[in-house]
């Protein structure tokens, strides 16, 4: 499911802030992106992720600003430089030389004055940045539960023209055998229009091809399936999962009533019911 949460905070002059944008994805995929010398929390960050989440691609980023200042430090090698000094003033004596030399010409020598990284306190952030992480990721569900309602909505509405289909399908199937008796014994008067048609072997094939194209169960189990989707959607907890399996379940049903109804009617009721499907396993990969 497609959203976005954003938090942030300051401690001691440094920023914390997180941002988390999710896409679909069928299993749960955290993906971090933060300073390389906070890669330590990085797992912790997962892990806080999700705690709150079971499916979706999440992409969460990390900044860290301490305000320009406290993450370099310049560092001065006063020994070296006490001896720079002392070698000039001794070349200056020897050779007769005048001037002193300049705090630019001191600091240009090498290892005079250095720049160097500081090691920061990881753990010292490890608290306010957990806390961004968890304010973001509950801004995040925020959005995703409101989006959820309305695909909730859609697929009710799905749910609703599969079952009206499925009524129309049962009604239309007694008519599928009637039609078949009248369309072989109208062959077999084609055949044999001078003799008297064999009612007891119109009879027997009539009531196996009646056996072959019975659907009654596939029909049942898909108003079962029905019931189960809206009861799971009813439900607070995860279920996106669940909703894939019904939908492949609910698909081989209509498959198996397609091909065991030779009619064209139910042909087309078969056809549209897959286009509701087919809607909402698209709908599905939204939920959690």
């Amino acid at each position: 499911m497609t959203g976005y949460g954003r938090s942030e905070c300051v401690v001691n002059g440094t920023l914390f802030r997180v941002e988390i944008r999710s896409v679909n994805h069928r299993y749960l995929d955290v993906v971090v992106r933060m300073p390389r010398e906070f890669l330590l929390l990085e797992e912790k960050i997962k892990k806080e992720v999700q705690s709150t989440f079971t499916r979706g691609r999440l992409d969460v980023f990390v900044t860290i600003d301490a305000g320009g200042g406290g993450r370099r430090q310049a560092e001065i090698d006063w020994g070296l430089a006490e001896q720079v000094i002392r070698s000039v003033r001794a070349l200056k004596e020897r050779f007769g030389l005048v001037g002193e030399p300049s705090v630019s010409d001191v600091v240009h020598i090498p290892d005079v004055l250095a720049v160097q990284e500081v090691e920061e306190n990881v753990e010292e952030w490890e608290e306010p940045l957990l806390r961004v992480v968890r304010e973001a990721s509950a801004a995040l569900l925020e959005m995703r539960q409101s989006e959820g309602a309305e695909l909730t909505k859609d697929v009710l509405k799905r749910l609703e023209r599969i079952q009206l289909l499925v009524a129309s399908i049962r009604e239309q199937a007694p008519k599928v055998v009637e039609d078949y008796r009248e369309r072989i014994a109208a062959r077999a008067r084609e055949y044999v229009q001078d003799l008297d048609i064999d009612e007891g072997r119109l009879l027997t094939e009539v009531v196996l091809y009646a056996d072959r194209s019975n659907i009654e169960e596939e029909l049942t189990r898909l108003d079962s399936h029905c019931k189960q989707f809206e009861h799971i959607l009813s439900q607070d907890s995860p279920n996106g999962r669940k909703l894939d399996f019904l939908v492949q379940e609910m698909n081989r049903e209509t498959n198996t009533v397609g091909s065991k109804a030779n009619d064209l009617v139910i042909s087309q009721a078969v056809v549209e019911i897959k286009s509701e499907l087919e809607k909402i396993r698209e709908q599905v990969q939204n939920f959690e």
